[in-house]
């Protein structure tokens, strides 16, 4: 069976991305950083779905952990999904360049790290790299997060050159969602005020997303392109 990695698949949208491909067909290599307990229970979703399932805790910002990844006894990758990501707020007159560092290891170092370490199974399966991206830097900024929008467009312009050097064997692509899961900290108040800015009126959910990918991995012609899973947010 092909297999598939999937970062940051310990939960939320993640893990919906981890089920999606387990759904179509692959064995899951289910990344996580911490969350070991979480990674356990994709995998165990994953197996009910009658695939492979392995659990691998990495810390992406470190060479020696993004190439673990990769020696699973899974197979080589077919697909890869890098999902992981951080969202901290950095306001410019109260943020250190540590925190500014944090956030871009987490955001743009991390996901390169990763793509080198699969360049070379993705070539032999003739496969798909994806990123999952925000529309926060890419097609809007966020205010107070200048750290975390500089990362997510860093990473949007690494795709088309990526998706240059990788070619003819490998496509890469991103997803760029919007509103898909509202922060446990928002009220109903909060939510509709954001969903008032949505064309279509409502936020999305991991679901959106990872179908959406799937879409992407089975795409055999698009590459080098950063689909908006937004609802018609970066138009508002």
């Amino acid at each position: 069976m092909p297999t598939a990695v999937v970062t940051g698949a310990g939960a939320r949208v993640g893990r919906a991305i981890a089920l999606e491909l387990a759904a179509a067909g692959y064995d899951v290599v289910v990344h996580v950083h911490t969350n070991l307990q979480g990674g356990r229970e994709t995998a165990r979703l994953v197996e009910a779905l009658k695939r492979r399932a392995t659990v691998v805790a990495a810390d992406l910002t470190k060479e020696e952990e993004a190439e673990t990844l990769f020696a699973s006894t899974l197979g080589d990758a077919a697909v890869v999904v890098h999902a992981a990501s951080v969202f901290e707020k950095t306001p410019l007159a109260t943020t250190s360049a540590a925190m500014i560092e944090s956030v871009i290891a987490a955001d743009l170092l991390a996901p390169l790290l990763v793509a080198r370490a699969a360049a070379s199974q993705l070539t032999r399966t003739r496969g798909a790299l994806l990123f999952v991206l925000d529309i926060g830097g890419v097609e809007r900024p966020w205010k107070n997060y200048a750290a975390y929008c500089a990362a997510r467009a860093g990473l949007a312009a690494a795709i088309e050159v990526l998706a240059l050097e990788l070619a003819p064997n490998v496509r890469v692509n991103g997803i760029a969602p919007g509103l898909v899961l509202p922060a446990k900290t928002m009220d109903a108040q909060e939510i509709a005020r954001r969903e008032s800015h949505i064309p279509l009126g409502k936020h999305g959910t991991p679901d959106d997303v990872s179908r959406a990918v799937l879409f992407l991995v089975q795409a055999k012609h698009i590459t080098g392109a950063i689909l908006p899973i937004d609802g018609g947010r970066r138009l508002a």
